[in-house]
């Protein structure tokens, strides 16, 4: 495997509701693709965290996460988590994190509050474009708290949208509300990530440069798998669109610090 694709910093195990692996099967299968790095990122929904088991397979993950750090070499095992929807309660995140020694926080938003996934939301594009914009102020409130790392697929909504609604939005209808959260998270000195699920990646390289242009320096990599066999999908093509955007580097996350390695 080229150099390049030492790290995935995105996958879901059996300890999130939809992932289909124990985590030393995705360990098992990294290792087979010669990956050196791999964050396990297990869902904590916080709004589903008393309804929908969350209370107890989030501790359930880090618990297999650590052990997998602490006794696997190769590859490296760092242990994240991808919070979603934190706006419900700052102060419950707050507490999970301040629990266990996490390597990386992710912060998504998948819904609105009070409404479902985007991905089961009819909307035509006029209202496509009033969530777009709802949706980036939901995501300025997680940036304004600030207790995360890296942004999760910044364009999420878009993902929906466009392979599920089969039109497509110009960013500059909702560039104005980006940017306050690109801004914001340059600010607090946080990164984005290329998210490359299925191979379709997220951000566009346009979402990339801007990112760039004002002053954003760590861009994270991940296949966001939820199984073995779904692991590192994407990640040459999300190399080259990191690549294609001007940076010269891509960045992993240990002990909440990042690192970061060269893009060769």
């Amino acid at each position: 495997m080229n150099r390049t694709l030492l790290t995935d910093s995105h996958m879901h195990t059996i300890n999130s509701p939809d992932g289909r692996n124990t985590p030393k099967e995705m360990v098992q299968r990294a290792r087979i693709l010669g990956l050196k790095h791999i964050t396990i990122t297990d869902h904590c929904e916080v709004d589903q965290y008393f309804t929908h088991g969350y209370v107890r397979s989030v501790p359930k993950a880090y618990a297999d996460a650590d052990r997998l750090r602490r006794t696997v070499a190769d590859p490296e095992v760092l242990v994240g988590i991808e919070i979603g929807q934190a706006t419900t309660s700052f102060a419950l995140c707050d507490g999970l994190l301040a629990k266990n020694n996490y390597d990386f926080v992710l912060a998504s938003v998948h819904h609105l509050p009070n409404t479902i996934d985007f991905y089961k939301l009819a909307a035509d594009y006029h209202g496509a474009v009033f969530l777009l914009k709802r949706y980036y102020a939901e995501l300025l409130r997680v940036v304004e708290w600030g207790n995360f790392d890296v942004l999760a697929h910044v364009t999420y909504p878009m993902r929906a949208i466009e392979k599920g609604r089969h039109f497509t939005i110009p960013r500059t209808l909702y560039q104005q509300e980006l940017d306050r959260v690109l801004r914001a998270a340059i600010a607090a000195g946080k990164g984005i990530e290329v998210n490359t699920q299925g191979g379709y990646l997220m951000p566009d390289v346009g979402t990339l440069i801007r990112f760039r242009e004002l002053g954003g320096q760590y861009v994270t990599i991940g296949s966001d798998a939820h199984s073995a066999d779904a692991l590192g999908v994407g990640l040459q093509e999300g190399l080259q669109r990191i690549k294609d955007a001007g940076f010269d580097k891509i960045t992993y996350y240990r002990r909440r610090k990042p690192i970061q390695l060269p893009l060769e």
